[in-house]
């Protein structure tokens, strides 16, 4: 049993580790829209007025360093983290959002961020 359950959490981490940034990030841009809707029908955000772009992502994700790269992932992470917004909470949900931008901000030059 031990060594089924060992395989499955290998399988769980391998899988895990397949998609790219860009996958990574498209995820993370559903997520923020989907946490977002209640308080607005259009994705004013970070992202601008329209989803997160994969395609070009995919096509200048190569100009990123491998620490632009990491904060690209840590961004991510937060955007997915952050709580579900509601209009008497629209304020503490863009600082929060903004929190996630600080991630980012001084970690990803220009030319990374394209990839946004």
């Amino acid at each position: 049993m031990k060594k089924f359950l060992g395989v499955v959490a290998f399988a769980a981490l391998a899988l895990t580790g397949c998609g790219t940034i860009c996958d990574d990030m498209l995820d993370a841009s559903d997520a923020y829209a989907t946490k977002y809707s209640p308080c607005s029908t259009t994705l004013d955000s970070i992202f601008g007025n329209e989803a997160f772009n994969v395609t070009q992502c995919e096509r200048t994700i190569d100009k990123c360093t491998d620490a632009e790269k990491d904060a690209l992932s840590a961004y991510a992470d937060c955007l997915r983290e952050l709580p579900e917004c509601s209009p008497g909470t629209k304020d503490a949900f863009r600082n929060a959002e903004e929190g996630c931008y600080l991630l980012i901000k001084d970690k990803v030059g220009n030319t990374c961020k394209s990839a946004l």
